[in-house]
C-alpha cells in the first residue's frame, strides 16, 4: 500500500516573512535616572530609584523608525553596601508607552518590555 494513500499530502503552509534592511536614522531624546537613600538596613543603605527616557526616531527621509517606544518610565527599590548593589529588577517595573507614529506599511503591534 503506497504511503500517499495512508497519509494525505497537503500543500506546504505559507510563511509570513519580514525583510529588514539597513537605513540611516536620526535618534533624538534623553534619559534620567536617580536614587534616593532612605536609611540603613543590615549594614548597608536601602532606597528607591526611578528612571525615565524619551526618544524620537526617524529615518533620514522623515518616515518613522518602527518598534521604538517613545516614552518609558519605571522604578524600584535597591540595597547597597561597600561591596554589593542589589536591585529588585526595575525592568520588571518599566512601562513603555504605545508607539502611535507608525509607518504607512506597519500594522499595530503589542508592546513587550
Amino acid at each position: 500500500m503506497p504511503l500517499a494513500s495512508i497519509l494525505p499530502i497537503r500543500p506546504p503552509l505559507e510563511l509570513n516573512q519580514a525583510i529588514y534592511s539597513q537605513r540611516d536614522a536620526i535618534f533624538r531624546g534623553g534619559e534620567f535616572q536617580s536614587q534616593l537613600d532612605i536609611g540603613p538596613l543590615y549594614g548597608g543603605i536601602w532606597g528607591i530609584e526611578d528612571q525615565f527616557d524619551v526618544v524620537r526616531a526617524t529615518f533620514t527621509d522623515g518616515t518613522n523608525v518602527p518598534r521604538i517606544p517613545p516614552v518609558r518610565v519605571g522604578g524600584g527599590v535597591f540595597w547597597r553596601d561597600a561591596n554589593w548593589l542589589m536591585r529588585d529588577q526595575p525592568a520588571a517595573r518599566l512601562r513603555a508607552e504605545r508607539y502611535r507614529r507608525r509607518s504607512a506599511r506597519r500594522r499595530p503591534q503589542a508592546i513587550i518590555c
